[in-house]
């Protein structure tokens, strides 16, 4: 059967009602919606999304003083002849019920999207039909591009991933070694930038020991075989490094880099995720201006966004929790998942204690990659 009119309720994330568009391909959809500036906003921006997503679809905004039976009534009042299907599935619980009651009332069908079980639930008359749906599933720029944000950078793509797998893998599988030769890398007597020529960097090897000397050049070698990088050596130990990739420069400078690169690639390797990207830098809508944020890996599955933050240290802190909670609910709303991936367990215990109290996992690879991927694996699958 086909519905003209999709009704749906507005909400901070409108991932469901974006899916029953997709599913019900009704002329128009309505949006009820409460008079406050925050949700003036939301409406705006997702009339953009609409425009662009849905180009033949109406976009209708109904907006209401309070959520009352009689607000919502004088809305079902104006488009009743108009072949009405109700949407349920997002907005505070008591809305959605004032919905429901009044849908059953004028004898309109209602739906509720269950899409974490690709379930369908519809409410007609006396009967409740609960049929398997395999629902549109959104990818990460589309729940980011309706709630009113954008996409500026992501790392996912890059012609340098040959060369940065083969980097993550020596990392990865080495990680004593590497918790050794990490700190040189930002030591300013070993590695020695110059802003005026910001690819070109001195290494000096006199600081160095005979097993650092020896995985550096290694190093170095590979980066040049690989194309990446050109070195002369000069006088008194020092290595001149001219970078031919500013972001194999950036990965290998820029702390944590490898782990958030390891993430992604065990995250991309569930076969149940339907989209991952990493290093991505997106801006977001606020009450005055457009504010940057970045989040280190982000997937998607069955339109859930997990969110993940990695931590090549122990120093991490409440801070750093507070910073992924925010930006994690602020892309995927409360049924986000959130993941504090690190190569240690927190300095402080309360850390640990806090993560909990704010549904974080906490995932520490220890350089045991087999129990590293299982725990991934079940925390996106649970």
């Amino acid at each position: 059967m086909e519905y003209n009119t999709l009704v749906n309720l507005l909400d901070t994330h409108n991932e469901a009602n974006i899916i029953a568009t997709e599913r019900f391909k009704p002329k128009e959809v309505i949006y009820i919606y409460k008079q406050v500036k925050e949700q003036q906003l939301q409406l705006d921006n997702l009339k953009k999304y609409y425009n662009s997503k849905f180009s033949n679809v109406a976009f209708i905004s109904e907006p209401i003083e309070k959520f009352d039976v009689e607000s919502i009534k004088a809305v079902f009042d104006k488009y009743k002849d108009k072949g009405l299907l109700i949407n349920v599935t997002r907005g505070q619980r008591i809305y959605s019920l004032t919905l429901l009651y009044l849908a059953k009332k004028y004898n309109i069908k209602c739906i509720y999207l269950d899409i974490e079980n690709k379930k369908l639930i519809s409410f007609n008359d006396d009967n409740i039909d609960i049929t398997d749906e395999d629902f549109y599933d959104l990818n990460i720029q589309e729940i980011i591009e309706s709630s009113g944000g954008s996409i500026i950078v992501d790392s996912t793509e890059s012609n340098s991933k040959a060369i940065i797998d083969q980097i993550t893998d020596l990392i990865s599988n080495n990680l004593d070694i590497w918790e050794r030769l990490k700190y040189r890398l930002y030591d300013s007597k070993v590695f020695i930038h110059n802003q005026l020529e910001p690819m070109t960097i001195k290494l000096d090897m006199k600081y160095l020991t005979k097993e650092e000397m020896d995985i550096y050049n290694s190093m170095l070698d590979l980066l040049k075989k690989n194309n990446q990088i050109q070195y002369t050596s000069g006088k008194h130990n020092y290595i001149t490094i001219k970078f031919l990739n500013n972001h194999i420069k950036s990965f290998i400078f820029k702390s944590g880099s490898w782990l958030e690169a390891y993430t992604k690639r065990v995250v991309d390797n569930i076969r149940q995720v339907d989209d991952v990207k990493s290093g991505l830098l997106f801006l977001w809508d606020s009450e005055r201006n457009r504010v940057k944020n970045e989040l280190d890996v982000v997937a998607i599955k069955d339109s859930t966004l997990i969110c993940i933050s990695c931590k090549d240290t122990a120093k991490y802190d409440e801070i750093a929790l507070n910073e992924l909670n925010v930006y994690a609910e602020q892309l995927g709303g409360e049924n986000v998942v959130k993941i504090l991936v690190a190569t240690k367990v927190p300095l402080k215990h309360s850390v640990e204690e806090r993560a909990k109290e704010m549904n974080i996992e906490l995932v520490i690879y220890d350089g045991n990659k087999k129990g590293f991927e299982e725990k991934l694996r079940k925390i996106i699958l649970k």
